[in-house]
């Protein structure tokens, strides 16, 4: 089956968004005419949208792992802290939460003082930290 999918950037086709793309009108009308299309053949349309989030819960211990048939490669297999809080920021999420960190196994390597950088970067960067302790939750 075919479908029309559109991607709803928050505020990136706006006027007055943060991020305006370059001839967003143009944009606007190209996205009218491909709707307009599916419309007329029945095609299915989704409409995406990404952000704001309430929370985005990243990883941030940046890990490495030599375990059954994964090979540590030295790139991490996941974001580092400062880019969990660099993604939430990108998702216009009004908080950022760390997951997956303080791991100690065997052949399992993290960053070093992951939530301690994570705190750092989230200072630095504007984001609201959100700490949850194993088994902890929010209620949104």
């Amino acid at each position: 089956m075919e479908a029309l999918i559109v991607i709803d950037a928050q505020n990136e086709f706006s006027q007055n968004g943060k991020r305006p793309v370059p001839n967003y009108l143009h944009a606007i009308e190209i996205i009218k005419k491909h709707v307009e299309q599916a419309r007329m053949s029945k095609t299915p349309i989704a409409w995406v949208r990404h952000g704001p989030f309430d929370i985005a819960f990243t990883p941030i211990n940046a890990a490495r792992l030599n375990q059954g048939k994964v090979r540590d490669t030295g790139i991490p297999a996941v974001m580092c802290p400062e880019q969990a809080v660099v993604a939430s920021r990108l998702l216009n999420a009004a908080m950022v939460c760390p997951i997956h960190y303080g791991r100690a196994e065997e052949n399992y390597f993290e960053t070093p003082d992951p939530e301690g950088n994570f705190l750092r970067f989230a200072r630095k960067r504007n984001a609201k930290p959100l700490l949850l302790k194993q088994g902890e939750y929010i209620e949104l």
